[in-house]
């Protein structure tokens, strides 16, 4: 059990690290390297990742049109779109700015199951949550100050991608985890059917002809941790913890992300941004029930 405990939270501080790490390798793939071309080697090597381990482990891909269909679904919520349009936001705005907005993605996942799955009927910490969640997003954006150095189309490819990675998981609980396949195979699957997707947009123009080789090996480590093994290791989390502990992750992420930014990229962060994370880290942690004595004291 000690030996399971250790392995768990090595896989947890591992998905922290690789997912929380994706938005500083971004930004550095995009010293030579167009949009596209960071998010097809994102899915490339992290397909070829799990390809290898999954022939490892002697999982074949699976099998059927209509599986294949739903895992390029979720590889155009979770990979295509995030993938090409990360990049495309971190353009205009810092990694650390980018990794904070991720908290607000378990919050656009609560949003699609009160409104659109209704898989269960909606209480009234879920409402509290989505509302706290707002203010914090208000706080994050310093929106008494308008939308400050802010591009408006940086903000809205952000919200895509929040929206996006959102609709990934209800879609995957309703889809995907009925099937009973091995996680690795679906996961390989889904970032080969992803890379097939994103490679016809390496026409995209750039303004280098050759990566460097800092930009190539990002995009290389981005692939292989952030693409390929993180999915190991999250399932690993979600199998052993649950899921609702293993979501933390977005919340651990979001803090690598910020001091990557800072200490790596040397970025700075208004003092607005970080408290209106945090503010946004609360709202989905009572909007999925686990602050439920602050939901109850708001209500008396």
């Amino acid at each position: 059990m000690a030996n399971e405990t250790r392995r768990t939270l090595g896989a947890y501080v591992g998905t922290s690290v690789a997912w929380g790490s994706t938005f500083s390798l971004i930004k550095v793939g995009l010293d030579s390297l167009s949009p596209a071309a960071v998010g097809f080697g994102r899915c490339f090597f992290g397909a070829a990742t799990l390809a290898v381990v999954a022939r490892l482990r002697h999982q074949p891909l699976p099998r059927g049109r209509t599986t294949w269909g739903h895992l390029w679904v979720v590889g155009l919520l979770a990979s295509v779109i995030p993938g090409i349009l990360l990049p495309l936001a971190e353009t205009h705005v810092s990694s650390a700015f980018t990794g904070i907005t991720a908290g607000i993605i378990p919050l656009a996942t609560l949003l699609y199951l009160v409104t659109i799955f209704r898989d269960e009927k909606v209480h009234p910490h879920q409402v509290a949550g989505l509302a706290v969640g707002f203010i914090g997003l208000l706080i994050l954006l310093g929106i008494w100050q308008g939308i400050g150095t802010f591009s408006p189309w940086s903000l809205v490819t952000l919200a895509v991608v929040i929206a996006s990675y959102g609709l990934a998981f209800p879609y995957i609980k309703r889809h995907i985890t009925p099937l009973g396949l091995d996680p690795v195979a679906l996961a390989a699957a889904q970032q080969i059917a992803s890379a097939a997707t994103v490679a016809p947009f390496l026409l995209w123009p750039s303004s280098h002809l050759l990566p460097s080789p800092g930009s190539l090996l990002a995009v290389v480590t981005l692939g292989v941790f952030a693409g390929g093994f993180a999915f190991m290791w999250n399932f690993t989390t979600v199998r052993v913890w649950g899921s609702s502990v293993a979501s933390t992750v977005e919340y651990t992420a979001a803090l690598v992300a910020v001091i990557a930014g800072i200490t790596l990229l040397h970025e700075h962060l208004a003092w607005y941004e970080p408290v209106g994370g945090a503010v946004v880290i609360v709202g989905a942690l009572i909007g999925w029930g686990q602050l439920n004595g602050i939901t109850r004291g708001m209500r008396q």
